[in-house]
């Protein structure tokens, strides 16, 4: 099973050293989330962080994991993945989501549009970033019924977000119908936070399946990664922002590639 990891990325220092620690064990990927503000901090700029990391990696896959379509236009959002997929020299996967968070839009002064508004500047930023770089893989991260019609036109890969815990099964099943034509299989992940102690924030866990997420010791969190590898995904992308989360993404990783 694949394994990528979202290092804790409250500040470039912190971010940087654990980019070289999980290239340097062997992760997958690492994974920038696209964020202006999370549980009340202030976060790094996705696209610049990307281009910033991958000038000091070599190897390791770089992910967006995912971007918001509303934080940016379409083509100023292509170019900015062409150049970062040849800077990084092909490493970069190309994430995009939806947007999900409207509180964080009204606090940025960001529009956050309807749903439909939401997937048609999602499905109008895919086609600019294919038009700008054919070769870069496309990712999908949303998982709604029109959204995951997307993944079948666009995707190279599907990410079920946390938020799609509680309904796997049937997103999983619904993923399947309608990727069977393809001649190439859509990849499968899923985005998995690893969960030491309780949630600062009883709003964002429960909008987020925190207690679906991983929980307990390293044994019980494999056990519930069996049950993902299980449902047919290929990778997990493990959300390691809590503290000590990325030690224990550490020390999962040779168990989850074992899987």
């Amino acid at each position: 099973m694949r394994a990528l990891v979202f290092p804790p990325a409250h500040d470039w220092t912190m971010l940087r050293v654990a980019t070289l620690e999980a290239e340097r064990a062997g992760f997958d990927g690492v994974l920038v989330g696209d964020h202006v503000w999370m549980l009340g901090r202030p976060r790094l700029e996705a696209l610049s962080t990307v281009g910033a990391l991958a000038a000091i990696t070599t190897r390791i896959s770089l992910g967006l994991g995912v971007l918001s379509p509303s934080f940016r236009a379409p083509a100023v959002t292509a170019r900015a993945i062409a150049t970062l997929y040849e800077v990084s020299g092909g490493r970069l996967r190309a994430g995009v989501g939806a947007g999900a968070d409207e509180a964080e839009h009204q606090r940025a002064d960001i529009p956050f549009g309807s749903p439909g508004d939401r997937l048609r500047q999602m499905e109008r930023t895919i086609r600019a970033i294919k038009d700008a770089c054919s070769d870069v893989p496309i990712v999908i991260g949303a998982s709604g019924d029109r959204a995951l019609a997307l993944v079948a036109r666009y995707a190279d890969e599907w990410n079920c977000g946390a938020t799609y815990l509680d309904r796997i099964d049937d997103r999983v099943r619904r993923v399947s119908a309608l990727t069977a034509h393809l001649e190439t299989p859509v990849l499968r992940t899923v985005n998995m936070p690893i969960q030491l102690g309780a949630s600062q924030d009883d709003a964002f866990a429960r909008r987020h399946n925190l207690h679906l997420a991983l929980h307990g010791d390293v044994e019980a969190m494999i056990r519930r990664l069996r049950e993902i590898r299980g449902l047919g995904f290929d990778g997990v992308w493990l959300g390691a922002h809590a503290p000590g989360a990325f030690e224990r993404a550490l020390e999962l990783l040779p168990r989850v590639k074992e899987l």
